[in-house]
């Protein structure tokens, strides 16, 4: 393929030469650094090393200097196998580590070493074919011992590549098959290489499917980010489409203007070029700029895409009620959208009036808590939007200890978070992966989304608070209860005990003054056994009465929809607050019909609502009353009505009472959450609770439950 004196495997070897400085270059300055990245840059030298063969021995001055340049080049040959199999290895122990990683790779690259005398003796190459159709080598026996050792080394590489890929899902996967397709075009690119060495004619330059792979590698970066350095190639990726535009028009107008321009036209050779250069430099700036809306849209669109950010933000950070998920989804949202080098949260610890770094991506905060009178903050506190680094905003005069704390920050701009005027917390941005400075379009976003995360973190708190609270008053309500229960243990406990105490202390009493003397043995026997009777009666009175509340108390571990018996649950709970209902004069009728039909539902919760619903009506009752139990049948539905002649609710309250906190009892004697943990039960066992009331008049609750003829046989685990 040789057209006019140019020939296509210099250009594409020279394309893939530069391509490689050019991106090797661009990562060791703007890529973070680790052993990846180092490893990957280590595949692009060797690689365009080998690469650059065509275009160098196309310019050495004789046959014997392009011999040595040859086998020069061969050194960076030795180590493009090690180190491509060192970049897969490092690649895909981020999902699986093998301990022997790092022996075959200090065992690959100690044998390259002893390799290197290798590449400079006669029996490995005896010559070089240049200026012909296609470049080629004239190999000896020693230089087949390299091609085994680089297919060895790729073939490892790729196993290990197939094994991650068949264990891993989602971008992990996408980036491991674009790395096998990418680099297995360049090991074609190596057979082919390896074929011509055989007098296998090349069809085509093989170093252009080595120009693909590194377009690809560099695609899986930006659009998958692969490294994390995917901001580093859009200049890259430019200047590469540049490079290629150049050499085409040049290729072009050299190839195939050339005869018309000198035979045709009859200019001479030099004139011949200045419509080269004409084009060129009329659409080199229009040129560029296609080029870099073109990698912005298809590449970069999500760094720019502030929309995007936007939605990410509502759906991942502004719906939490955690102030530690919500700080650290922050971080990671606003690095990964905005290609940040670094990003910190830091939010007002109330207590220790002192500002607190709970999240950090980029760097690691070892400052301790930020003093509440800190010149930024105090900065932020003035102006509640942002501060930028000094430098960055001249107009802005900056102390010596804001430059301090800038730098401890490892930020570029801090945002204020502000709500209702003060100050409760900050967001700090390090600078962007592209260089990019902080432009008017980012500072309004971000400040916007600084105040929506100041919402979020006065909600989160108010919804901590409101948890500590709650559970407080749920642990009032639950010793309330525990007071009630406690009664009833005292009344129907002690009693039973009191008349078995009595009666053996009146037998022993008889029997110490010598009243049994005077009776038979028979007759005496008789007595303790009346005693004896007595005692068994009132110890299984007790024992019935301890059995009754334990089961009452126990929660249960599941919800068991059972066929419930409304009759017998309402006398269970009537003989637990039967002593309460004495006491406070509260006459209690239960009034449920005999056939008033059975229901579906877990009893044990039955119990507890029946028990709420009644110790609520005694409580409603100021000195003695009456409660009144009755129930109908109501189509597929059993309905229970509970009422009371107590002082009732008011009208403009009785559309709350079912809301938690809600209360109308007096300060320090209700916490407002009994009604709203019936109305729960109720619903969850598929049932509905409704109430009327009249203030001083009474008050009736409405229970309706699913009749159990209704309701298929079910039972699952209670959440």
């Amino acid at each position: 393929m040789s057209f006019g004196g140019m020939n296509l495997f210099v250009l594409s070897s020279a394309f893939g030469a530069l391509m490689a400085v050019a991106t090797s270059v661009f990562l060791l300055v703007r890529a973070p650094s680790d052993s990846v990245r180092n490893s990957y840059i280590r595949v692009v030298l060797c690689t365009g090393g080998w690469t650059s063969f065509p275009w160098v021995v196309s310019l050495a001055p004789s046959h014997e200097s392009a011999l040595w340049l040859a086998r020069g080049l061969y050194v960076s040959a030795l180590f493009a196998g090690p180190a491509f199999m060192e970049f897969s290895l490092k690649f895909v122990s981020a999902v699986r580590v093998e301990y022997r990683a790092r022996w075959s790779i200090w065992i690959s690259y100690s044998a390259g070493c002893l390799m290197i005398p290798l590449v400079f003796r006669e029996d490995f190459l005896t010559g070089v074919s240049r200026y012909q159709p296609y470049f080629s080598l004239h190999v000896g026996p020693a230089f087949w011992f390299f091609a085994i050792f680089f297919a060895a080394n790729c073939m490892n590489a790729f196993v290990q590549l197939l094994k991650v890929y068949r264990v891993t899902s989602g971008l992990r996967r996408v980036q491991i098959k674009y790395v096998f397709v990418a680099y297995f075009f360049a090991f074609i690119a190596a057979l082919i290489h390896f074929a011509s060495c055989l007098g296998v004619p090349e069809v085509f330059p093989h170093d252009i499917l080595v120009v693909f792979c590194m377009i690809l590698i560099a695609y899986t970066i930006v659009r998958h980010q692969l490294m994390d350095i995917e901001v580093v190639i859009r200049r890259a990726t430019v200047f590469a489409g540049l490079f290629t535009f150049v050499y085409g028009v040049v290729a072009l107008f050299v190839l195939l203007g050339r005869n018309y321009f000198e035979e045709v036209l009859r200019w001479p050779s030099w004139a011949a070029i200045i419509p080269t250069i004409c084009v060129i430099t009329l659409t080199i700036r229009p040129l560029e700029s296609w080029l870099i809306r073109v990698t912005d849209r298809f590449l970069f669109q999500k760094k720019y895409d502030y929309k995007e950010l936007l939605k990410l933000f509502n759906s991942e950070v502004l719906t939490l009620l955690d102030l530690k998920q919500i700080a650290e989804n922050t971080v990671q949202s606003l690095s990964h959208i905005v290609k940040l080098e670094s990003c910190g949260v830091g939010l007002l610890d109330v207590e220790r009036h002192a500002y607190d770094v709970v999240a950090t991506i980029g760097f690691q905060w070892r400052g301790g808590a930020i003093p509440y009178d800190d010149p930024l903050l105090v900065r932020l506190r003035q102006n509640r939007a942002y501060e930028l680094r000094i430098g960055t905003h001249p107009q802005q005069p900056e102390t010596e200890r804001m430059r301090m704390r800038f730098a401890e920050l490892n930020a570029d701009l801090v945002l204020a978070i502000v709500f209702h005027g003060e100050l409760i917390g900050f967001i700090s941005l390090g600078s962007k992966k592209s260089g990019e400075p902080y432009n008017a379009e980012d500072l309004a976003v971000l400040s916007s989304l600084a105040h929506a995360e100041g919402i979020a973190i006065s909600n989160a708190r108010l919804f901590a608070q409101l948890a500590q609270t709650q559970a407080e008053a749920a642990q009032n309500e639950k010793m309330a209860v525990i007071g009630t229960l406690a009664a009833g243990i005292n009344h129907e406990i002690c009693n039973p005990l009191g008349i078995i105490r009595g009666q053996c202390e009146v037998f022993l009493l008889n029997f110490q003054e010598g009243i049994y003397d005077q009776l038979s043995d028979k007759e005496v026997i008789a007595n303790a056994a009346r005693v004896m009777q007595k005692v068994i009666k009132e110890t299984d009175r007790a024992t019935g009465i301890t059995k009754r509340l334990s089961t009452f108390a126990k929660p249960p571990k599941y919800f068991k929809a059972d066929t419930v018996d409304l009759r017998n649950e309402v006398g269970e709970v009537l003989a637990i607050l039967e002593h309460e209902m004495r006491v406070e004069n509260i006459r209690v009728d239960n009034m449920l019909p005999e056939s008033f039909p059975k229901i579906k539902a877990d009893r044990k919760q039955v119990q507890e609502v029946i028990f709420n619903i009644i110790r609520n009506a005694a409580q409603a009752i100021a000195d003695e009353g009456e409660i009144r139990i009755e129930g109908s049948r109501n189509g597929t539905h059993a309905e229970i009505q509970i009422r009371d002649n107590g002082r009732g609710i008011p009208a403009d309250k009785i559309d709350k009472i079912f809301n938690p906190f809600f209360t109308t009892k007096e300060p320090g004697k209700g916490t407002g959450l009994g009604l709203f943990i019936v109305k729960q039960i109720v619903e969850r066992n598929k049932g509905r609770i409704t109430v009327e009331s009249r203030e001083n008049e009474g008050t009736v609750f409405r229970l309706k439950f699913e009749i159990a003829e209704m309701v298929p046989e079910a039972a699952v685990r209670h959440d």
